[in-house]
Order: structure tokens, then sequence, then C-alpha cells
């Protein structure tokens, strides 16, 4: 889950969700550029630091029917010490 060469920032979703790709930018989304792959265009990414733990992340705004953007969002929550 580190994009980092130093494992210092953790991609926060990724990490939460290790069997999921997490597209954020699909075809199933109308304002999908056609012929464009399904891909992971959105991050949140995290330092490794014991006082800000991410303990939920999911991918947001998948509204077909009224899509917000042509790609959807990435929602992570963060447990505070």
């Amino acid at each position: 889950p580190s994009l980092n060469p130093n494992g210092e920032l953790l991609d926060t979703y990724r990490l939460l969700n290790p069997d999921d790709l997490g597209w954020t930018n699909g075809t199933a989304n109308p304002y999908h550029t056609v012929g464009e792959p399904d891909a992971r265009i959105d991050y949140i990414f995290s330092d490794v630091n014991p006082r800000v733990i991410p303990y939920s992340s999911k991918i947001i705004f998948q509204d077909t029917a009224s899509p917000l953007s042509d790609h959807y969002g990435v929602l992570t929550n963060f447990l505070l010490l």
C-alpha cells in the first residue's frame, strides 16, 4: 500500500481494502470518457503516525443516476489519538 519508496506514505484505501482495486474512474459513470479503461485516480494518503490512524475508507458518489463528476471520490475516516 505504500507509494513512497521510503515507506512513509500509505494509500489509505488500499491499506483498508487490500482486495479491492477501488476504481474511481469507471465505465459505469455516464461522464466517463469512452475508450478509457477503468482506473483509480483518487487517493488519500497518510503518513505513518501512531496518533492518526485510518480506520475506514470507501469509494463515494457512485450514484450513476445523477453523478457529480467523471470520477468518484474516496472517503477515509481517521482516529485521532
